[in-house]
């Protein structure tokens, strides 16, 4: 059984990284203002606590904002925050909705086949997608692969260069991508994390993809065009 579906993730990470969501959603925002992108409909897969969906219905309240998840666990715990009038979650994507704009925030790399599950929204304007680019030099040697595998379930590592090239094997045009700062930003879990951040400020300051390269705790956030002709 899953260990979304069965409540083994929801074990290891009882609040589905909430006090990540409003981080994400203005990374989001960001890439989407560049590229003056509107939507009138945006799904959030793999919605988690739900903080994205929330925070784009109160910046966008003319908009229609859905979040789906498999977990129950994640269901229930969208429902203990005031749920916008347009704001909805679910367990499955609905073929009706036809959103505008789909996000895949640090999602892909739970998923089994991640490129039959990308394919399925070809024809979306837009996807943003968020990928945690694990297979840098210090997490290998610390062991952290197998750390993240156990603990929340990444299966795929990522590069930025396999990030990109995955997504154009799945048939998605890039037309923006980014790193962001989640090690410089984010709260930490394990204190040397934050040590390393005044080398990981300077390094990546200088040199972005180095940086993300051995000592990771950049993810890449990747702007993505559908097929929609």
């Amino acid at each position: 059984m899953s260990i979304y579906t069965d409540g083994t993730y929801a074990a290891n990470n009882p609040t589905f990284h909430a006090d990540h969501c409003d981080w994400k959603a203005r990374q989001v925002a960001a890439i989407l203002r560049d590229n003056n992108i509107t939507y009138s409909r945006l799904v959030d897969v793999g919605c988690g606590s739900g903080g994205v969906v929330r925070y784009f219905a109160a910046t966008h309240p003319e908009a229609m904002h859905y979040g789906v998840d498999i977990s129950p666990q994640a269901l229930a715990l969208c429902k203990q925050y005031p749920a916008p009038s347009n704001a909805q979650f679910s367990s499955e994507f609905d073929p009706n909705v036809h959103p505008d704009v789909v996000t895949l925030l640090d999602v892909l790399e739970h998923v089994e086949n991640p490129w039959e599950f990308l394919r399925r929204f070809r024809a979306v304007p837009y996807v943003v997608i968020h990928f945690p680019l694990d297979a840098h030099v210090l997490g290998i040697l610390r062991g952290t692969p197998m750390r993240l595998r156990q603990d929340v379930g990444h299966i795929h590592l990522f590069t930025r260069e396999t990030a990109l090239s995955f997504v154009r094997e799945c048939g998605l045009t890039v037309i923006d991508e980014r790193f962001t700062p989640g090690a410089l930003e984010l709260p930490k879990r394990r204190p040397i994390g934050n040590r390393l951040n005044p080398l990981r400020r300077v390094l990546f300051a200088f040199a972005p993809h180095l940086a993300a390269r051995t000592l990771g705790g950049f993810p890449l956030l990747v702007l993505t065009k559908g097929e929609t002709e």
